[in-house]
């Protein structure tokens, strides 16, 4: 064999492989700009399909259930509200683990990527325990999938909204807690592998592109932002049951009152009227001449996101919908309580019998109020000045 031919056959070591580089930057903003696209870019196809799907599905449950947060229904709101969380979870793992994929291919570290710390994390957030599994502590998955499952059924079964509320929040800050430990032990996990590597004179080169600041920085916004919606979402009064247990009832000369200090309301009507305390869904109900006058107080939680105007044009073509013979009059601004509110006028044809109904809508805080007159044509003349009577008498404190 000729001088030399072994060193031709015999390849020169190198380590670690010379590594391919990516911009950071530019994998950060695609997945910014559609969940996914930067894992493509970094050519991470397996995992930028997964985001992509599970992304654009919680997007489209987001938009789908966003009619039933004005349905006054609990199960409706905390479902649109675990979508929601999914989404902002996807959205903040697309694009960060694309900026930081793209980083580690340029630094040479991606091929000893086994167990992504981030999809651990993610993993974790939005599975109950999954994430142990991807980083192979499949006993703490297990433990941790059933104990939060128990919790959560739990939570569903529990009647007290407090109770059930506070439980909720106990395993968000669980899942929380449990991310950032998957992270930690697939993050010390890849620190032993870099650990016992071949050492090189060629330092690893800075990924190219701006620092994570910015993908980071966003990051944190959305959390801030999940955690002030969920703040609202704990607040948020509820209306389902009307609690009269501290509910006062009084008669006068001139008029009888309701009074309920739990909700800072009082309704006078005309000492003719009677009280129907019938539906507990509703503060106080009056009625006159058998229901040929009427007047309804209730409420409902309603978040901040809609203007009353849109409130009242909701309202009107909800009843379009379900009550189709109804037709719209008038909305109007007027005043309730002292407060701005709006009066949706809608007419109704029952029997022959034009019905008329006001809906005077007005909203403090996170509450909806609806103060709603009937009044049967043909009784104008005994009904006006009393319906009047009761809304200018009316008061809302809280």
């Amino acid at each position: 064999m000729p001088p030399g031919t072994m060193d031709l056959l015999t390849p020169t070591p190198s380590w670690p492989p010379p590594p391919r580089e990516k911009k950071p930057g530019l994998a950060f903003l695609l997945s910014l700009l559609l969940p996914g696209l930067g894992q493509f870019y970094c050519g991470k196809i397996k995992r930028g399909v997964w985001t992509l799907v599970f992304s654009l599905l919680s997007g489209a449950g987001v938009v789908f259930l966003l009619a039933s947060l004005e349905s006054g229904s609990n199960e409706a709101d905390i479902l649109w509200g675990t979508v929601f969380r999914a989404f902002l979870v996807l959205y903040a793992f697309a694009f960060l683990d694309a900026y930081f994929t793209a980083s580690e291919i340029s630094a040479g570290i991606d091929p000893h990527v086994v167990e992504n710390p981030r999809v651990a994390a993610v993993l974790n957030l939005l599975t109950r325990g999954f994430g142990y599994w991807y980083v192979g502590d499949r006993k703490k998955g297990v433990i941790i999938f059933f104990l939060l499952g128990g919790v959560s059924r739990a939570a569903a079964k529990v009647d007290d909204l407090q109770t059930t509320t506070l439980l909720f929040l106990l395993v968000e800050v669980a899942l929380v807690v449990m991310a950032f430990d998957a992270y930690r032990i697939a993050r010390r996990q890849l620190e032993e592998r870099l650990e016992v590597l071949p050492t090189t004179d060629t330092p690893m080169k800075p990924a190219p592109g701006f620092g994570p600041a910015a993908p980071v920085g966003l990051a944190g916004v959305l959390v801030l932002g999940y955690i002030a919606l969920a703040t609202v979402g704990l607040i948020m009064p509820d209306y389902s049951v009307i609690d009269q247990s501290r509910a006062v009832y009084r008669d006068s000369d001139g008029a009888k009152s309701y009074s309920n200090p739990r909700y800072g309301i009082e309704m006078q009507i005309p000492q003719r009227w009677e009280f129907d305390t019938s539906d507990p869904t509703y503060f106080a109900q009056g009625v006159f001449l058998d229901g040929a006058c009427q007047v309804d107080l209730m409420a409902q939680e309603s978040l901040p996101f809609f203007s009353l105007d849109s409130l009242a044009d909701d309202l009107a073509d909800q009843l379009l919908i379900e009550y189709p013979n109804f037709r719209f009059e008038a909305s109007n601004g007027v005043t309730l309580s002292g407060q701005p509110a709006r009066d949706v006028v809608m007419v109704a044809d029952v029997d022959g019998t034009e019905v008329r109904q006001h809906y005077y809508l007005m909203r403090t805080g996170l509450t909806l109020y609806a103060l709603v007159t009937t009044m049967v044509a043909g009784f104008e003349d005994v009904c006006l000045s009393d319906l009047e009577f009761i809304r200018e008498r009316l008061t809302i404190s809280k």
